[in-house]
């Protein structure tokens, strides 16, 4: 993330850089004040944007073609960053945010046809207990998404045990718990003093 940081600061830098540099050369020759000519017509008319932005793109056809690739590119490196900063805040993978949009559509579709059921009177679709819900919520008991039934889910959509706070998802990420290793202990310290003692006697 850092790296696709850098590089969308790069592509914004790049683009205000350019964009400054067509601004001083469209104010240095003050086109905004001068008049031009229609060929087709031979009419006197006061320029705008839309002239001057014709003729700064006929001069200065590098310069804007540049400009045009890194606001781009930085558009779409900054949306990258953007889901993926989104993705640390709620600790998730891609592959677990997919699914969990899944389970969100699946919640939605059934709010909605508890809502008809309710409106034309009909019976609405099956919602399980309590200790249903528990054994469809125990990873050892419930069935496959893909072979559950409607009224196999829980009432409730179930909440991400791994999202554990902005701070503390941007602190796994940081410093992942597999990478940290707890400090020795006093004790510890003390028994491989004596050890290397002990071993420095033998020899």
């Amino acid at each position: 993330l850092a790296f696709v940081f850098c590089t969308m600061c790069l592509l914004a830098y790049s683009s205000v850089g350019i964009f400054l540099i067509l601004k001083d050369w469209v104010e240095e020759r003050d086109l905004m004040n001068r008049f031009y000519y229609d060929r087709a017509t031979g009419e006197r008319m006061q320029a705008d944007w839309t002239v001057v932005m014709t003729y700064v793109m006929v001069r200065q056809t590098y310069l804007v073609m540049l400009l045009f690739l890194s606001a781009v590119m930085g558009s779409v490196v900054f949306c990258f960053w953007a889901y993926h900063m989104s993705l640390i805040v709620r600790n998730l993978t891609t592959n677990e945010a997919g699914k969990w949009s899944s389970v969100a559509g699946f919640y939605k579709r059934r709010a909605k046809d508890l809502l008809k059921s309710k409106k034309e009177g009909t019976e609405p679709p099956p919602i399980p207990g309590p200790e249903e819900e528990a054994e469809l919520l125990n990873p050892e008991t419930a069935p496959a998404l893909a072979e559950r039934k409607y009224g196999q889910f829980p009432a409730k959509r179930p909440p991400n045990i791994y999202n554990r706070g902005i701070f503390a998802n941007f602190r796994e990420v940081l410093s992942p718990p597999s990478l940290r290793v707890a400090p020795p202990s006093a004790a510890a310290r003390r028994a491989r003093a004596k050890a290397k003692a002990a071993q420095a006697k033998q020899e």
